[in-house]
């Protein structure tokens, strides 16, 4: 594994419960996607084609249940994951000028203007 990834892994260590609640919401999404198709078929089959009302009804209320599901777990998602790369950038921006500032100032003398944010490590 190379050392970027490591030490993007470092950066995501201290997230592990908000990346738990993206991975939680992220697959209610999909169960719910997935269903509503199940739901659709059981409505035209059983429902409209037999002609029972009452398994209309119910499929009916079950997908705007599905629907309810789908949008609280978008939101969930959504939210964590910015929540995260916010902090995870915040946290990139403050060790890069925290490294730049221990850098020696004669090491400034032969950099360009566009590498001297470029080297992290020194």
């Amino acid at each position: 594994m190379s050392s970027n990834v490591k030490e993007l892994g470092s950066y995501l260590a201290g997230h592990v419960r908000n990346l738990l609640i993206v991975l939680i919401s992220l697959l209610s999404v999909s169960a719910s996607l997935l269903l509503i198709g199940v739901i659709f078929r059981k409505l035209i089959d059983q429902g409209l084609g037999a002609g029972q009302i009452d398994v209309v009804h119910n499929s009916i209320y079950l997908i705007c249940g599905l629907i309810c599901i789908f949008a609280v777990g978008s939101f969930f998602r959504s939210y964590y994951i910015n929540l995260i790369t916010l902090k995870i950038i915040s946290k990139l921006k403050s060790d890069t000028f925290k490294n730049l500032l221990k850098v020696d100032l004669t090491r400034f003398e032969d950099l360009k203007i566009g590498n001297v944010l470029n080297f992290n490590k020194s």
